[in-house]
């Protein structure tokens, strides 16, 4: 018989401040969220202030140097947009263009040059685009506007025709034969493809389309159309039997020639109509350190530096009035305070963090910078965390989503830390770098023969042979890590070519 009670039970658990919650958050925010943060907080709170005096100026803006066209003392103001002496300036229209943009370098300076990056145009707009230049009748230009709101990702009409034609009916009241010509209309948009239901049906309207335009002969069209509707799995394996049998079911003499033309002709075709248009605004990387050679380091030195990215680095700092407040608890002025001072700690604290994770691993990845990927040494976040006498979780925190700016480029901080294989045979107990041996998979790949691509077992049996202990199956998932296809299909890849 269950029966019901309460007790009470005394345990102990150990849980981390407020304080120290919120210094772990901005130890984890890559170097953009943390200045919009930083930002965000300089205009909210009032015992925040820019530092401005060491605010860091943008990489492309000249500092210390005169002005080429600045004016001499003696000489007279008569430069274009500016009234020359002694003329009464009769209109604005002489000063029209002493705003012109390239004319001071001070244009829009607050504003960075990430955000005037010229954004890569969508599918939406540019359908939109093409479709605003047709003379179409309302009805139907309002319903070509609904398909093209109902695209997905891929450009393709997913949603049946008739459930789209329900969900608009407060907006076009019309019969199912006006949707389908509005989406024949959008079939005939660029690119080629636009408003199929699949990918076959893309593939089909772009054959159809390059046949109207001479770039495939018709009876190849035909041909290749049928090919995609009911024998796309022997295209696929390219089974020549089958893909004769064709000619017989729709009627046409065989040739071979024509098989060839549409065979050819289907490696032009794009399956994706939408995947030349970007469906994300692409993500710039603001690298939180530097990373640059010493001039002259001492014997034993580490012959790499780093430092903070003065880019990235947010200049905020308390302002006078905070060290004289004294406020109530329960103020709000006290609670302000109280997050001005956390922050300007935490950030004091994640600088700190941040260099002592990266300089370990660079002084302990300094071949990397040398010599590439293969040069890395095995180096984990717990012999990291255990060095630097920090807990595994900040110093994890404390190296994702933060980029270097290095000679070799930016690249992000968590590629210095790889984990250790094994070696097998004399060497037995030795430890080589993951991403060693993938560069050593990489490099065996490139000196195959062309002929004769080596199988994953083959290139198990060179790396056992080399002493490394790994398995076909550790084998298999570098060489896809890599981006490297199974010997299989480099194979056919070197027959097709």
């Amino acid at each position: 018989m269950l029966t019901n009670s309460l007790t009470v039970l005394q345990t102990q658990q150990q849980a981390l401040a407020p304080q120290q919650q919120f210094a772990l958050k901005v130890l984890q925010m890559p170097a953009a969220e943390l200045l919009a943060e930083a930002e965000l907080a300089a205009q909210e709170n009032p015992f925040l202030e820019r530092d401005e005096l060491s605010t860091p100026l943008p990489v492309n803006v000249t500092t210390g140097i005169e002005r080429e066209d600045a004016s001499q003392p003696g000489e007279s103001a008569d430069r274009f947009g500016e009234t020359p002496p002694g003329v009464t300036e009769q209109s604005p229209l002489e000063r029209i263009y002493t705003e012109w943009p390239a004319a001071s370098g001070s244009y829009r300076d607050d504003i960075s040059p990430v955000e005037q990056v010229a954004q890569p145009e969508s599918l939406r707009k540019r359908l939109l685009a093409e479709l605003a230049s047709l003379a179409l009748a309302h009805t139907e230009h309002l319903l070509v506007e609904c398909l093209i709101e109902e695209l997905d990702e891929r450009g393709f009409l997913s949603t049946p025709l008739a459930e789209v034609a329900q969900s608009y009916r407060q907006v076009a009241d019309v019969p199912l034969e006006a949707w389908s010509t509005a989406l024949k209309t959008l079939q005939t948009f660029d690119p080629p493809g636009v408003g199929a239901a699949s990918a076959v049906e893309a593939l089909v309207i772009e054959t159809q389309r390059a046949c109207d335009d001479g770039l495939v002969s018709k009876a190849g069209a035909d041909l290749l159309c049928e090919i995609l509707k009911n024998d796309l799995s022997a295209l696929a394996k390219r089974d020549m039997k089958r893909l004769r049998s064709v000619f017989k079911r729709i009627g046409m003499p065989e040739d071979e020639a024509i098989l060839e033309e549409a065979l050819e002709f289907v490696t032009h075709l794009n399956p994706h109509p939408a995947a030349d248009f970007s469906v994300e605004a692409p993500q710039y990387v603001v690298a939180d350190l530097l990373v640059v050679r010493a001039e002259a380091s001492e014997k034993g030195a580490s012959p790499w530096l780093v430092h903070l990215n003065p880019n990235a680095v947010p200049q905020l700092r308390l302002s006078s009035s905070s060290h004289l407040a004294s406020f109530d608890e329960h103020s709000p002025l006290a609670r302000y305070l109280r997050e001005a001072r956390n922050l300007v700690a935490a950030l004091e604290a994640r600088h700190a963090t941040l260099l002592a994770a990266a300089r370990f691993a660079v002084d302990r990845q300094a071949q990397f910078f040398d010599a590439g990927a293969s040069a890395l040494v095995p180096l984990t976040i717990q012999e990291t965390a255990a060095a630097l006498g920090l807990s595994e979780s900040t110093v994890s925190r404390a190296v994702s989503g933060k980029f270097l700016q290095t000679p070799k480029g930016t690249i992000e901080l968590r590629t210095l830390f790889t984990r250790a294989a094994l070696k097998g045979g004399e060497a037995r107990g030795e430890s080589i770098s993951q991403q060693k041996i993938r560069s050593r998979i990489a490099e065996i790949i490139r000196t195959e023969s062309p002929e004769a691509p080596l199988s994953d077992q083959a290139l198990t049996d060179c790396l056992v042979k080399e002493g490394c202990d790994i398995t076909r199956r550790t084998v298999a998932k570098y060489r896809d890590l890599e981006g490297i296809p199974p010997a299989r299909l480099r194979a056919r890849r070197l027959s097709q070519s």
